[in-house]
């Protein structure tokens, strides 16, 4: 279950428009609390916080507590731009004791030398707050979630190095359009020419090499982007609208944020907008004829 807590932002990033979606909206406590009374949640459900920017959210806190309250274990992952370290460092403080084994937290980070074209702020001041977090949490995982445009392709690589180097994760996806979450005002362009395509491509060849052996899950899914990339097709079956969901500020739910919502929370329960006819449609229609609206970010199990 992924949950956009809020649509603030304060960052104006390239390709994403969040920051100038209006009115701005914030998920409440109640509604989350909402969630935990639906029978389709599995007992072992993964919550992802995600934005705009999660740590804006004035009850980010008391909504951390009132999943663990809940379903301790669940929170298994919060997206962040890495600037509000302050809050951060609040936020592990507090939770450190009650996150899953396989809890981590995923820095958005564009490469040294073009984030500040793509996210308006110098890498610098991330690479800053991840030192940071790192030196006074050790133990938790740390995530860099590199997305390739057009403008840092050149960077895959030594970001890769940046994060081996300094005992982080590494998440790669090629940019997309997603009209019903980061781009619902300007279509950003996303296409990329024969060369740019032989550089990634080679690019994540090497990392795909050193993780096959390691990480099935991620090189597997650098296997697939890089498939994706020159045909234009996934490879292996989606199964985002059997297994997840996506939940909006102002309490759309989403089967997958590239299909059009089956439901809201302030006006119907989880388990009805589960069990509704939009939903079963787009469970069906994707069983039955795939999708190829992107690679498998959007939580196709691998």
């Amino acid at each position: 279950m992924n949950i956009a807590l809020t649509n603030r932002c304060n960052l104006t990033c390239k390709y994403c428009d969040i920051w100038k979606e209006a009115p701005k909206n914030d998920i409440s406590p109640d509604l989350i609390g909402k969630l935990f009374k639906a029978r389709v949640l599995d007992k072992n459900i993964d919550i992802t916080l995600t934005g705009g920017e999660p740590f804006l959210h004035k009850d980010f806190l008391d909504i951390c507590k009132l999943i663990s309250e809940k379903r301790l274990g669940s929170l298994k992952t919060v997206s962040t731009n890495g600037l509000l370290v302050d809050n951060i460092l609040l936020f592990l403080d507090t939770f450190d004791s009650s996150f899953p084994e396989d809890f981590a937290l995923h820095i958005s980070f564009d490469g040294a030398k073009n984030h500040e074209r793509i996210r308006g702020i110098p890498a610098r001041e991330v690479m800053s707050n991840i030192k940071l977090i790192k030196k006074s949490f050790p133990a938790i995982a740390i995530k860099l979630k590199f997305t390739i445009t057009q403008i840092n392709y050149n960077e895959i690589l030594s970001s890769y190095g940046y994060s081996k180097r300094y005992g982080l994760g590494f998440k790669i996806k090629l940019v997309e359009n997603a009209a019903n979450y980061t781009n619902k005002i300007n279509i950003p362009d996303k296409e990329f020419d024969d060369g740019i395509k032989k550089k990634v491509t080679k690019d994540l060849f090497i990392i795909y090499k050193e993780l096959k052996n390691v990480n099935r899950k991620e090189s597997l899914f650098i296997e697939n982007t890089i498939k994706f990339l020159h045909i234009g097709k996934r490879i292996t079956p989606c199964r985002a609208p059997s297994e997840r969901i996506f939940i909006m500020p102002e309490g759309k739910v989403y089967s997958c944020i590239h299909f059009n919502p089956i439901g809201n929370l302030n006006t119907d329960s989880l388990d009805n907008i589960w069990n509704s006819k939009k939903a079963k449609y787009i469970r069906g229609d994707v069983a039955r004829s795939g999708c190829n609206n992107c690679v498998s970010y959007h939580g196709s199990g691998l």
